[in-house]
């Protein structure tokens, strides 16, 4: 049986997207392009729905079709759903394609200075923004893109980032 504690959650099913069983995901981050199946939680339970085909990729979100999924009923069932991806396929997967959420306490370092730990991600805008807690207590808010991103750590939970002059003190 599968339990949450195993599952990174990535985000949620929407809508239907027209008939023949697609369904959009709006996703945290990352590309459901990348996985060969994906976790939804259905009733209580955890289900794992094989990617017949993926599609379309925006700032937000996918549409795929769902293996077994052949109707917009059927669609329509998993909509509110939320959607995880197995933990342990979290290493097999480029830091792009994962989840916002899973870089959460996280810490940011320019250079050898710690500007703080990832407390949480603003995903509303074309631009996803981190908010970053400072080693003093304070919060600020920098641009999580992977232009700025240097390297990133997972063991050690460390990402080096090469930020714009004058945005963080």
């Amino acid at each position: 049986m599968i339990q949450e504690s195993d599952l990174t959650r990535i985000g949620k099913v929407v809508k239907t997207h027209g008939v023949n069983g697609e369904v959009k995901l709006s996703l945290e981050g990352g590309d459901a392009n990348a996985y060969e199946y994906l976790i939804c939680r259905v009733d209580g339970l955890f289900v794992p729905f094989y990617i017949e085909q993926g599609g379309h990729r925006s700032a937000n979100g996918n549409i795929v079709k769902f293996e077994g999924i052949d109707s917009i009923t059927d669609a329509e069932k998993l909509c509110g759903t939320e959607v995880f991806i197995d933990g342990d396929l979290v290493n097999e997967v480029e830091d792009d394609d994962l989840p916002y959420d899973f870089f959460l306490g996280f810490r940011i370092y320019e250079g050898e200075k710690l500007v703080g730990t990832i407390s949480a991600f603003d995903c509303r805008t074309a631009n996803v923004l981190a908010e970053i807690k400072t080693p003093d207590g304070d919060t600020c808010i920098i641009p999580f893109h992977p232009d700025f991103v240097m390297s990133v750590d997972r063991d050690d939970k460390r990402i080096e980032m090469n930020l714009p002059q004058g945005l963080v003190m």
